[in-house]
């Protein structure tokens, strides 16, 4: 008997969630995505995340979104990209 490795499925869809959605200047709030296919089970992957507005927040390759000096509660969407495209997003307000 042979082992013959099963590609995951592919993704059809990415959420990527948080415990708040906000986020201080100088403080962190970590990210969570996840992946799923078309039966909506999870997928393991990774993801390349990036900001809308990277003079109020930036985030890192793990998802952990650092808030910035800002004027005004300010906005941020934050997406989470699977390497096939799909993306989802999560709106952080950095005050």
């Amino acid at each position: 008997l042979a082992f013959v490795p099963v590609p995951p499925a592919p993704i059809v869809s990415v959420v990527a969630v948080s415990s708040t959605k906000n986020v201080a200047a100088g403080r962190t709030l970590q990210l969570a995505a996840v992946g799923r296919d078309a039966n909506n089970n999870p997928v393991p992957t990774t993801f390349t995340w990036t900001s809308s507005n990277q003079a109020a927040a930036q985030v890192s390759g793990a998802g952990l979104v650092t808030g910035l000096a800002v004027a005004a509660p300010t906005p941020v969407t934050i997406t989470a990209t699977a390497p096939n495209g799909v993306f989802g997003q999560s709106v952080v307000t950095v005050y």
